[in-house]
């Protein structure tokens, strides 16, 4: 057993412990639901960026900021590039897992301003 795994279930509890005790007040309410939407983009680079995000009643919290990062990147991973929005409700499970209900659709834009110059690297 390496020393990191040794320590890694205590480092768990006590990044949870403190996460708790810092940002508990913004920790969301297990099985209440949200409605909103998402608006996120996948660059010619293979970034994933959160444009935008709004859902009633959804504090953002560090537990909301992870969940949201996995859900984009869920999404996009065999997607091409370009802005979708998600439109939808969001909650989060008794065991603290977050689940994303509704429509991802692509945001067509108009003329060039939506093209990338990277599409042509070889």
């Amino acid at each position: 057993m390496s020393y990191r795994e040794l320590f890694s279930e205590h480092e768990a509890r006590e990044r949870s412990a403190v996460m708790h005790d810092t940002w508990g007040h913004l920790a969301p309410t297990a099985r209440v639901r949200h409605k909103g939407f998402i608006v996120f983009a996948k660059t010619c680079y293979r970034q994933e960026v959160v444009i935008e995000s709004e859902f009633s009643g959804l504090n953002d919290s560090p537990w909301y900021y992870d969940a949201l990062h996995d859900y984009i990147s869920e999404k996009l991973n065999t997607r091409d590039e370009g802005i979708y929005r998600f439109d939808g409700d969001v909650y989060m499970c008794l065991n603290g897992k977050f689940k994303f209900s509704g429509k991802t659709n692509k945001i067509h834009l108009i003329g060039s301003a939506g093209e990338c110059h990277a599409n042509n690297r070889q």
